[in-house]
């Protein structure tokens, strides 16, 4: 337990850490899949953290990590059985690079390397079946972002992975 105090106050002392702009967030998203013969939809909530390096007045990159889960599963029928499929986890490094466009909007790419664990379930002759498997993708994401306050922004942001797209509707917010 000490140690992880110390090491915390370190961290703290480092310049980087120190002078940097940390940044929260939450999206919920809606995440398409194709895999094979089928197509499905799950939604989930995601929660982020960054922290803003700006490059010059216009320019800025934003290192973050975004953890999160699926909302709601999705149920397809294949040849007459029904599957269930969830969302378990999404776990996402991006590095997000935005242009102010004016004081109160941004665009911005976001390459990410991303993790999603999926879990397919259904129930074959009385018995529950499931199987989960996890994929990782590296992706691009684009968007907007607007300035509803001096602290908090709201984004629209499209993310593409290998055969994965993903739309969501976000808030950001100053720490």
């Amino acid at each position: 337990m000490f140690n992880k105090i110390l090491l915390t106050l370190l961290l703290l002392n480092l310049p980087i850490v120190s002078s940097a702009q940390w940044v929260g967030g939450t999206q919920i998203f809606q995440l398409n899949s194709e895999d094979g013969d089928f197509e499905t939809d799950v939604q989930g909530l995601a929660l982020s953290l960054g922290h803003t390096l700006l490059l010059t007045s216009k320019i800025a990159v934003v290192p973050e990590l975004r953890l999160g889960r699926g909302l709601k599963s999705e149920t397809v029928a294949i040849t007459g059985t029904d599957l269930k499929i969830e969302l378990n986890r999404l776990f996402s490094l991006a590095a997000r690079i935005q242009y102010k466009l004016t004081e109160k909007l941004q665009l911005f790419a976001m390459p990410t390397y991303t993790n999603t664990e999926f879990t397919v379930s259904t129930a074959l002759v009385g018995e529950n079946l499931s199987e989960t498997a996890d994929d990782w993708d590296l992706g691009i994401g684009l968007g907007t972002s607007y300035t509803l306050h001096k602290r908090v922004s709201g984004d629209l942001m499209f993310e593409y992975y290998d055969g994965k797209t993903a739309l969501s509707l976000g808030a950001r917010w100053a720490l």
